[in-house]
């Protein structure tokens, strides 16, 4: 049933998963995307925001010219009780690629994105297949029972990463805790700035040491780079090196613990895919669409846009929810289901235009040799406990599972 506010009949943002069907997005969202996929939201701080939940509108959004990204913007749909405290203590380092807008945007993105090409991702499958091998040896070591997500899901596009920005793995759980208190709702503040803070001490250390002695590694080909096209300052090197490296795992490491869970709850589709391999990459896309980890992106209107009709005008905010989007019957038909013979081309688990996820070749290599080499190796793996009973991130800005106990 969709909540609203008793003053103005307006619809909540957020509203949350019922953890007695956790794979479904909030039903409230999935009533509005059916009767209304364009309509007004009431944030916890008061104010109002455009809720877009179908795809080919939020398609279009993310394709428009006169949107902003910039979390500065009065405007800018924060969905807490305090956005100006965000923006004041939490939103600096986001302005980094997440945050700012063309033509900066397009000049700090083009020195980034031959990284992440498909053939650069391709050329990483030996080294990534050594890392997966190593996680589930440290995994089969471990138990049986033991933690897919200590032991794979998380080590596995840590050390990725790690390896591809030139950052210490042995410091991975002191940057792993951290990121999780920024993607925690409930987590406060001051919390989240504390986290924040010591971060960036480390990547204002760890940048500082790569300008003065740069090496074989991401960061350090940035920082060369950039001393003849100056589209960075050491601040925002600082920034970008922490949003590369929280931006590199999370949700990769959420997409393989719900994936595998799944097929564990689903006998007839794990054997499918252990029994034909060359299913995995359509598999692959239809874990992102189904689990879809990045919840919404959010814009500013700078022009008046119309949108299907409505005008959304200039100075108004708009949350594109990608979660929801991934649903809409009118793009995949029976889109509760997860079907992993579906091609369900055009899904925006990456989100879509100019600000699309510029890891997402990387996190595809990733999926498919975790999953081939896993249900391979492990091919009797099994739950450990009911499905509905893990332990689902359910007030998260990503969705995931925080610890997944398997035997065999």
């Amino acid at each position: 049933m969709t909540e609203t506010t008793e003053e103005t009949g307006l619809f909540q943002y957020p509203q949350w998963r019922d953890p007695a069907d956790p794979l479904t997005p909030p039903p409230a969202y999935l009533e509005v995307q059916e009767k209304e996929p364009l309509t007004r939201v009431m944030l916890p701080s008061g104010r109002t925001t455009w809720l877009i939940t179908g795809q080919d509108l939020g398609r279009q959004i993310l394709t428009e010219p006169d949107v902003s990204v910039d979390r500065t913007n009065p405007a800018y749909p924060f969905p807490v009780p305090n956005p100006e405290a965000v923006v004041a203590q939490l939103a600096r380092w986001t302005q980094i690629l997440l945050g700012d807008d063309p033509p900066l945007h397009t000049a700090r993105r083009r020195m980034l994105i031959t990284e992440f090409t498909v053939r650069r991702a391709q050329a990483m499958r030996p080294r990534i297949q050594e890392i997966v091998d190593a996680a589930i040896d440290d995994l089969v070591a471990a138990g049986p029972p033991a933690d897919l997500v200590k032991h794979v899901a998380l080590s596995v596009p840590s050390l990725v990463i790690c390896e591809l920005l030139g950052v210490p793995y042995e410091d991975h759980e002191f940057f792993q805790t951290r990121t999780m208190l920024q993607l925690e709702r409930d987590v406060s503040v001051a919390e989240q700035k504390q986290a924040i803070d010591e971060l960036l001490a480390y990547f204002e250390v760890l940048i500082s040491k790569k300008e003065e002695h740069p090496e074989d590694d991401l960061l350090s080909r940035l920082i060369v780079n950039n001393r003849e096209k100056e589209a960075f300052d050491h601040e925002a090197l600082v920034a970008l090196g922490l949003l590369l490296l929280v931006g590199g795992h999370e949700t990769t490491g959420n997409v393989i613990a719900l994936g595998t869970a799944a097929m564990l709850n689903d006998p007839e589709q794990f054997a499918a895919l252990k029994e034909d391999p060359s299913l995995m990459p359509s598999a692959v896309e239809e874990f992102l669409r189904y689990f879809s980890p990045a919840t919404a992106t959010n814009r500013v209107a700078t022009a008046d846009i119309d949108l299907d009709g409505t005008t959304i005008k200039a100075g108004e905010g708009m949350i594109v929810h990608l979660t929801a989007m991934a649903r809409d019957a009118r793009v995949f038909p029976d889109p509760q289901r997860l079907d992993v013979r579906r091609n369900p081309k055009g899904h925006m688990a990456f989100s879509h235009g100019i600000h699309q996820c510029m890891g997402q070749n990387l996190a595809r290599v990733e999926l498919e040799i975790v999953f081939n080499t896993l249900f391979r190796r492990l091919p009797d793996m099994r739950l450990t406990k009911p499905f509905d009973e893990l332990s689902y991130k359910f007030r998260g800005l990503a969705f995931g599972i925080h610890d997944l106990e398997i035997a065999w």
